[in-house]
């Protein structure tokens, strides 16, 4: 129970679970965070949340998850009984070669974010390869975090997307080459300047406009042959 695939997540976080609930509440978090992340999902309570978010508490043990929203249970598979109070790096893939080579800088950039000290504010968007519980099949998930505090404690904000649009031609990316490796970081630069897009239409808009962005800049040698007609 404390490991998934390779990664080591045990429970330890089960008091910051407890202390979010009883003294933050979803609530107080939303108010807290920025006006920008705020209108990525307008969502006023977290029966409203349509979109998978999560709450991790900084000052806890191994950054545990203190809050996830049910479209989070629904894209990743994971429910709240298992997945709070653990870190979230479950979601990763389990083979750890596999991990490395598509995840292995943004896995670093996302480390630093959440464990150096930073400014209540701070925000950064990945693009990470993480997996589904249902059925261990890979999806891209494009990340958004945001630090902030409730009364001097320090938390981290996060809302995800799945990039769910135009499947065959991202599938083509885990083939691993270099060319593809190489196509995976034009997309991360892509898609970094979402966040200020997904104002009034919703980080899943946002993202997709800036996938086929990025799909028009594709090698040929990466896209589908078209089968003939008849």
């Amino acid at each position: 129970d404390e490991y998934e695939g390779y990664h080591l997540v045990p429970r330890v976080g089960m008091a910051q679970v407890l202390a979010f609930e009883k003294d933050v509440t979803w609530k107080r978090a939303l108010q807290a965070v920025d006006a920008r992340l705020y209108k990525t999902y307008n969502a006023g309570s977290a029966e409203d949340c349509k979109v998978a978010c999560a709450v991790a508490d900084v000052s806890g043990q191994d950054c545990p998850l203190v809050f996830i929203s049910e479209e989070f249970e629904r894209l990743t598979g994971y429910v709240r009984d298992w997945a709070l109070g653990r870190n979230c790096r479950f979601l990763q893939p389990n083979d750890r070669p596999v991990n490395k080579l598509l995840n292995g800088d943004e896995v670093k950039r996302m480390r630093e974010f959440c464990t150096c000290a930073q400014p209540s504010g701070s925000v950064m968007v990945n693009i990470l390869v993480n997996e589904s519980h249902n059925n261990m099949f890979p999806f891209w998930n494009v990340l958004l975090m945001e630090h902030f505090e409730v009364e001097g404690r320090p938390y981290i904000f996060a809302v995800q997307t799945n990039l769910d649009r135009e499947n065959k031609l991202l599938c083509e990316l885990f083939t691993m080459d270099n060319t593809c490796i190489q196509e995976l970081i034009r997309l991360r630069h892509e898609l970094q300047g979402v966040l200020a897009e997904a104002v009034g239409v919703g980080l899943h808009e946002a993202a997709s406009k800036r996938l086929m962005n990025f799909i028009k800049g594709m090698p040929a040698s990466l896209l589908p042959l078209e089968l003939p007609s008849g």
